[in-house]
């Protein structure tokens, strides 16, 4: 397992992976559906179960919130650590 960090362009790259996100590489914030998927994805890169509450969640809007808010609460499970993916 590898310390990796958590940053703006680790959510670029996970919201260009996600399916049915069409986020415009320039675009700032972020929809609510988005957060959702954003979340998951996260979860399953670092094998983690994160917990947010409702507030938390609501006030993920920008690329900036994401990384702020998800560093944090991937901090309270032990950090960014890039695990091997699950076969």
């Amino acid at each position: 397992m590898q310390a990796a960090a958590f940053t703006r362009e680790v959510v670029r790259e996970i919201l260009a992976e996600i399916a049915y996100a069409d986020h415009p590489p320039d675009r700032e914030w972020i929809s609510s559906i988005e957060v959702a998927w954003l979340v998951a994805a996260v979860e399953r890169r670092y094998r983690t179960r994160l917990t947010l509450n409702d507030e938390q969640t609501a006030d993920i809007r920008t690329i900036d919130d994401a990384v702020r808010i998800l560093t944090t609460a991937l901090a309270a499970h032990g950090g960014v650590v890039e695990r091997p993916a699950l076969e």
